[in-house]
C-alpha cells in the first residue's frame, strides 16, 4: 500500500502529537497530585489528573493540525477536498478551537468529579474560551515550526523519534508565556 498523499502521515501526525500531549499531560498532573499530597497516592484527585491529560492532549492535537496547515502553506501538503488552501486552513483552525474549547469544559468536568467542587456552567464556558485560546497557540506554534522547516512535514517525509521529542518540549516551552496569560485573563 502507498500512501500517496500523505493522508496516513497527516493521520499519524495528528496521533502521535495528541499521544505525546497526553503523556506529558498526565505526568505533570500525577506529579502534582503527588507533590500536594506528600506521595499519598490514595489522596491524588484523578478527575485532576484527567482534566491535565485531556488538556494537554488537546493542544498537542491543536498543535498537529498547525503542522498539517503549515504543510499545506508550503505545499508538502494539497487542499481539504474541494477548498482552498486558506479555506483548509480555516477549516484545520477551528477545528483545533473547537476540540480545545470541548475540552475546557469536560476538564471542568472532570475536576467536579471528586465533589470538592461543584460544576458551574458559567466558568465551564469561560474555562473553555481560555482552552481555545491555548489550543490556537498551540495551532499557531505548529505551523510555525512545519513553514520554518523545523518539523519536516509531507509525503515520505521522516521524522526521528527525538525530534518529535525534541519539538515537543519545544512547543510546550513556546507555548508556556502565551499559556500563562491566557490562564490569568480567563482564571482557568
Amino acid at each position: 500500500m502507498v500512501d500517496e498523499n500523505g493522508d496516513f502521515g497527516i493521520f499519524a501526525t495528528l496521533l502521535i502529537c495528541t499521544v505525546i500531549g497526553l503523556v506529558v499531560g498526565t505526568a505533570i498532573s500525577v506529579g502534582k497530585e503527588i507533590t500536594e499530597h506528600g506521595g499519598d497516592f490514595s489522596q491524588c484527585d484523578y478527575g485532576k489528573i484527567g482534566a491535565g491529560a485531556l488538556l494537554v492532549a488537546a493542544s498537542g492535537f491543536a498543535f498537529g493540525l498547525g503542522g498539517v496547515a503549515g504543510g499545506m502553506m508550503i505545499g508538502s501538503y494539497g487542499a481539504i477536498g474541494g477548498l482552498t488552501v486558506t479555506q483548509s486552513i480555516g477549516v484545520l483552525a477551528g477545528t483545533a478551537a473547537i476540540t480545545n474549547f470541548a475540552a475546557g469544559v469536560g476538564a471542568e468536568a472532570l475536576e467536579s468529579i471528586k465533589g470538592e467542587t461543584v460544576f458551574n456552567w458559567g466558568r465551564s464556558l469561560l474555562r473553555g474560551v481560555g482552552q481555545a485560546a491555548s489550543g490556537l497557540t498551540s495551532f499557531v506554534m505548529g505551523g510555525l515550526f512545519s513553514v520554518s522547516g523545523a518539523w519536516k512535514v509531507g509525503p515520505g517525509v521522516k521524522n526521528t523519534f527525538g525530534s518529535m521529542i525534541a519539538r515537543a518540549g519545544a512547543r510546550f516551552v513556546s507555548s508556556w508565556i502565551p499559556n500563562k496569560i491566557f490562564e490569568g485573563v480567563f482564571n482557568v
